[in-house]
């Protein structure tokens, strides 16, 4: 799992500056932190990309590393996007409607999910609870995974998604009717938990686990495990 980390260093200060400022530290500001390092030319794309596509309406991004080339000059820095861009990025979180990548080149591109792993019938169920346990046709290696969830909810209702046993849960807003949700699972495991809100009927019709790449077909960051 990704694990943000930080440096007694004015160049973690100066990330902490931006966090903190908000919408005063733009994209293009930490760019110019970078301005001798590749990841410049990277942050400026980013924006170009978020600004094209309308950085209000911009889909909300899982939250993933950028290429550890980037940091070259300062390695120690986190890698992780939430730490890397500016307030003016689009939102970044743990679920998402339409996935999106952004590549090595900072272009925010549509994506697609290259399952690993399938979810069966579940194993486990606890209708008072409303949690069934789906069953992985294979184990998972820790890492962070992208779990494609279509539920089918007879109304509006909060949808938890966590890996069985060893994983950080997530919690999605499922509409009604039948609606697919990209959700990031940190952790391992062979089965994935789904819980929906007391009293509200939902039906899990599919789970696939894997990595999102770019609709294009070209991989772009980390080779997992297995």
């Amino acid at each position: 799992a990704a694990v943000v980390r930080r440096v007694a260093s004015t160049f973690s200060a100066l990330v902490c500056v931006t966090a903190v400022i908000g919408g005063a530290a733009s994209t293009l500001r930490y760019a110019a932190v970078w301005r001798m390092d590749p990841a410049a030319d990277y942050v400026r794309t980013l924006h170009r990309s978020i600004s094209a596509a309308g950085a209000a309406d911009a889909p909300t991004v899982l939250e993933q590393e950028v290429g550890p080339e980037l940091l070259w000059g300062a390695p120690d820095l986190s890698t992780v996007l939430t730490a890397f861009y500016g307030a003016d990025s689009p939102p970044v979180g743990r679920s998402t409607d339409t996935p999106t990548v952004i590549t090595g080149a900072g272009q925010l591109v549509p994506a697609t999910l290259e399952s690993r792993r399938r979810g069966v019938m579940p194993v486990v169920e606890e209708p008072s609870a409303g949690r069934r346990r789906y069953e992985l046709d294979g184990p998972l290696l820790l890492w962070d995974w992208v779990a494609r969830v279509t539920v089918k909810a007879a109304a509006p209702t909060a949808v938890t998604a966590a890996l069985a046993g060893d994983g950080q849960p997530v919690t999605f807003t499922a509409p009604t009717g039948t609606s697919t949700t990209y959700v990031l699972l940190r952790g391992q495991g062979d089965a994935i938990d789904i819980t929906g809100a007391p009293g509200i009927t939902i039906q899990t019709t599919a789970i696939d686990v894997g990595l999102l790449r770019p609709a294009a077909g070209a991989r772009i960051g980390r080779t997992p495990p297995g």
